[in-house]
């Protein structure tokens, strides 16, 4: 995607609706959540991020024919690199070798939410893709900074 059609560009074409002159829903372009943006300064600023309609017109301030017509809940797309089957708890152990620690699984509940499932079995609090692979990456460089202090 060029630069000029990035999610708070005018010209960004996955808007799904327009509430006011300063206030729209777009969807992310992974097309996992809809984004309530508001407009700051003559630039669109992201306030909002929703997977569900009910928090997306809660996030919104209310109610629209636009809003109203929109699903339920998102239908995200598959996305590289991450699990869209939980873990079986008997393999832990295995995947846990073989992608390293921590790794995503899906959370069993929500769809398009994501956990960190660490070695030992524990789940971390659940967030979306994004925000779970910042996680995981954090994870990753504390762990390598602890591996390079050992002795």
């Amino acid at each position: 995607m060029s630069e000029n059609q990035g999610e708070t560009s005018d010209n960004y074409p996955n808007v799904v609706a327009v509430l006011d002159r300063d206030m729209r829903v777009v969807t992310c372009h992974h097309g996992i959540q809809w984004i309530m943006q508001v407009r700051v300064g003559g630039k669109w600023r992201n306030r909002s991020f929703c997977q569900t309609k009910h928090a997306l017109i809660r996030c919104c301030g209310g109610s629209t024919p636009a809003l109203d017509a929109l699903p339920g809940h998102i239908k995200g797309l598959p996305v590289a690199g991450v699990s869209t089957r939980p873990a079986a708890k008997s393999n832990v152990a295995t995947l846990n070798a073989a992608l390293g620690e921590p790794i995503i699984v899906p959370d069993d509940t929500y769809p398009n939410m994501f956990r960190l499932l660490w070695r030992d079995g524990r789940l971390s609090d659940i967030a979306n893709i994004t925000r779970i692979k910042a996680a995981e990456s954090a994870a990753r460089a504390t762990a390598a900074r602890t591996a390079a202090k050992a002795p």
